[in-house]
């Protein structure tokens, strides 16, 4: 799995904890189980707070994920300041210290950090202090550490987050590379064999043309004129054959002078055989309309109307040499 598609989930599991969070300490915003007239009175009202202001981060998330959990984690640390003070009845159970309650404050700025790297993390830091201003500078300061700590942790691992999704997309390029250079003939950017394969069964069977060319003479040429000028004969053919079909046809290198050509709703291929023969006279082809065979039976039926072709053409060679 990617991983920014781990972190997504990640945060998405975030709302879900956040959810379950809110129930769990909800007896905290009132005085006791066994007295709900004081939910009524506190705790109801700070949930629904809580609730509200949750609900406002999710559907910001929902469009701009990572922004719309700062937000609420920024709009969630003043609150949580306010609801752990003296006067509150958070502080009045638990008893908090400035100390503990600063340092409540922790597994926060390491989300922000998580979240934002260094942008989240001095937002949230800035948020903090600013929560916590008018208490005594020193109390702030002897726990302001542990909050900086967690803001590098964030940092490091979000940069570390970071990272790993940049080397994974750099592997997916270049697999997709990979794939697509096993799947390509080099000499002439056409699709291969394993293309042809790979492509066949999503080829419609209805109304399509399946051609198989073969260029003439191409070993005379390697033999007697050297293998560069075989490759330009090559090359000559495909750009011929490139130029006449269509964009939705299919074009592949089969053997080294062996090309298929795929033609969905071609019905007249005899017109777009001899377009292409006037260009480019030395080539044999046979062609069949596909019906249910396999890829094996139609290069078989192909092929052996191709070398029908092929000995028609020696015929008219031999023919016009004796004259």
């Amino acid at each position: 799995m990617h991983p920014r598609a781990v972190r997504e989930k990640l945060l998405h599991v975030f709302w879900l904890l956040l959810a379950g969070g809110v129930v769990l300490t909800a007896p905290l915003f009132g005085t006791a189980w066994l007295q709900p007239e004081r939910w009524i009175t506190v705790g109801i009202g700070d949930m629904l707070v809580v609730i509200l202001w949750a609900i406002l981060g999710w559907i910001i998330s929902r469009r701009y994920l990572v922004i719309g959990e700062i937000i609420f984690l920024c709009g969630l640390i003043p609150f949580l300041v306010y609801s752990t003070g003296s006067s509150s009845s958070v502080m009045t159970q638990l008893d908090l210290q400035p100390a503990s309650r600063i340092a409540l404050m922790s597994p926060l700025e390491l989300f922000l950090g998580v979240l934002g790297g260094v942008g989240g993390a001095v937002l949230g830091l800035v948020v903090i202090i600013l929560s916590f201003w008018g208490l005594p500078f020193h109390q702030l300061i002897i726990t302001g550490h542990q909050l900086l700590l967690f803001a590098i942790f964030g940092i490091l691992i979000h940069q570390l987050l970071n990272v790993l999704e940049q080397r994974h997309d750099r592997l997916e390029a270049l697999n997709s590379q990979l794939e697509q250079a096993a799947l390509t003939d080099p000499a002439t950017g056409l699709g291969n064999r394993r293309a042809l394969e790979r492509d066949w069964q999503t080829i419609p069977r209805s109304n399509t043309s399946f051609a198989l060319w073969d260029i003439d003479g191409l070993k005379r040429i390697n033999d007697t004129q050297g293998h560069q000028a075989g490759d330009a004969f090559i090359t000559a053919f495909c750009l011929t054959l490139q130029k006449h079909c269509q964009p939705t046809d299919k074009l592949y290198r089969v053997g080294g002078d062996e090309f298929i050509s795929i033609h969905p709703n071609q019905i007249a291929l005899e017109t777009l055989i001899n377009t292409i023969r006037a260009d480019f006279t030395q080539v044999s082809t046979g062609w069949i309309q596909l019906e249910q065979q396999n890829l094996d039976a139609a290069l078989f039926e192909a092929d052996t109307f191709m070398y029908k072709d092929k000995q028609s053409h020696h015929a008219q060679l031999l023919q016009v040499i004796k004259q």
